[in-house]
């Protein structure tokens, strides 16, 4: 088993090839400051909700709607 590890902004063009997604982000001081720094914020095993190694993926709504609350997400990140 062989692992790579992509980084990118292209939500879209992450879950066409990828069967994990790791969001990271920063957390807020309490200043509401951005805290130096970024962790795991979620976690998305796309074996398990069944979007990972198919060809048809950008036409299944799950697909779109993943997509959708990610990049609703990634704004607050």
């Amino acid at each position: 088993l062989n692992t790579i590890v992509i980084v990118t902004h292209d939500i879209r063009a992450a879950l066409k090839v990828a069967d994990t997604v790791f969001m990271l982000g920063r957390d807020r001081a309490n200043d509401g400051k951005i805290a130096s720094g970024a962790h795991i914020k979620e976690t998305i095993d796309l074996v398990d909700v069944g979007l990972a190694y198919r060809d048809d993926l950008e036409t299944e709504p799950k697909f779109v709607e993943l997509e959708h609350r990610l990049k609703a997400a990634f704004t607050t990140l």
